[in-house]
């Protein structure tokens, strides 16, 4: 007798296991944001970040959270429950891996709607987040046909047999394009936006970027995101999708076949300079929604897209050893820092040294000691070049190094 067939059945791989994070404010209508670290040992921890943000003229209560991971070989989902009061917020899906410090899909409700007294999330002057973070198993879910995202949905977007339910001033903050048709009327809730001509794993994930900038992709992944972003005119995942490039490039791990395509579509050196840190548009690690210090210029904007100009391009024209492939002009200097002009000359310093100089150096009584003069000579000339030098400029050692 054979041995009787089983029916497979899926086993969770792991043990679910709820952490709470707790985060009380004692005065919610001053409030700006709070940062919070929770459940650190040798192998992880949880950073959480609810702040006040703004949605082009709307305030919004946006909640980040990141997981810092020490494991070489790191893949898990999690499920997070976000509650106000005990009241439920949002719970999101989300998945960490490799090492990379990921956030999930930012919740975010109208500040309007969070000090509303009808709706009991500010209890006797004060209002406490609970946050509960647990362990999802690992199983095969069933592709839906709509993914819902989190916080109001207010339009739908249709591609091929999907449906995307996402929130349209979100679209138009992170999208020039959907901006436009924001202004024109055709995000709304009563007409599904429709997408034909695009994939939709592709377009999911850029989707996923909208909402959560800081979620992990690949390289791979990267160069189909990238042309949906230039489509779609979306600056930050454009700046995302270039750093996953670069840092793919200089990690090793891309094999030299890889690399020998993409150089026939990037020209690295132009890449290595425009993604030095120090030349990175809002090299800072800001939230999304939080006002910057210093807004992204003209020539910042164009920077990026020079640089997106480059895949396109290199697709037009396959370059060779011998031709190689015509770039647009690059400003290498931020535009924030002053310009680098060449040191004044002796005439054009100011009236007020020169009289002084020449004081010093002519000798108007009659001396034999030519020695004492050629002393007062360098003196001068060094005094000189002193006032010349300019302190506020920056070195340009390291741009050539």
């Amino acid at each position: 007798m054979g041995r009787q067939k089983q029916k497979h059945v899926v086993k969770e791989t792991n043990h679910k296991k709820t952490r709470l994070i707790e985060i009380e404010i004692d005065n919610p209508f001053t409030f700006t944001e709070s940062v919070k670290t929770a459940d650190a040992n040798e192998l992880h921890s949880w950073v959480t970040h609810f702040y006040r943000g703004t949605v082009l003229d709307e305030e919004f209560l946006v909640f980040d959270i990141y997981h810092h991971s020490h494991i070489k070989s790191y893949n898990f989902e999690f499920v997070i429950d976000v509650r106000i009061s005990d009241k439920p917020v949002h719970v999101i899906g989300a998945h960490f891996q490799h090492r990379k410090t990921c956030m999930s899909c930012p919740p975010f409700l109208r500040w309007a709607d969070f000090i509303n007294p009808e709706n009991n999330y500010i209890v006797d002057g004060k209002a406490k987040f609970q946050i509960y973070i647990a362990d999802r198993p690992k199983k095969y879910p069933k592709i839906p046909n709509a993914v819902h995202y989190p916080g109001d949905r207010t339009v739908e977007l249709s591609v091929g047999k999907m449906k995307f339910y996402v929130n349209d001033k979100l679209l138009a903050f992170t999208s020039k394009y959907f901006e436009r048709e924001l202004e024109r009327g055709t995000l709304n809730e009563e007409d599904p936006f429709v997408i034909d001509d695009v994939n939709v794993p592709d377009f999911q994930l850029f989707l996923d970027l909208v909402y959560n900038p800081k979620q992990y992709f690949t390289g791979y992944q990267a160069k189909d995101i990238l042309e949906l972003a230039q489509r779609f005119e979306s600056v930050e995942i454009m700046q995302s999708c270039q750093n996953v490039l670069l840092e793919d490039l200089n990690e090793n791990k891309l094999s030299t076949k890889e690399k020998i395509k993409l150089t026939e579509q990037y020209d690295l050196e132009v890449v290595r300079e425009l993604f030095n840190p120090d030349k990175m548009p809002r090299p800072k690690c800001r939230p999304r929604f939080m006002k910057p210090e210093v807004p992204l210029t003209d020539d910042e904007l164009l920077r990026v897209h020079q640089v997106c100009d480059l895949h396109r391009a290199g697709r037009e024209r396959r370059p060779s050893c011998s031709e190689p492939l015509p770039l647009p002009p690059i400003p290498i200097s931020p535009p924030s820092s002053p310009s680098i002009s060449p040191p004044p000359s002796i005439n054009s310093l100011s009236p007020f040294a020169l009289p002084r100089m020449e004081d010093e150096v002519i000798v108007l009584g009659d001396t034999d000691d030519e020695e004492e003069e050629e002393e007062e000579e360098e003196v001068t000339e060094e005094e000189a070049e002193e006032e010349d030098f300019d302190c506020s400029m920056p070195s340009t050692s390291s741009y050539y190094g």
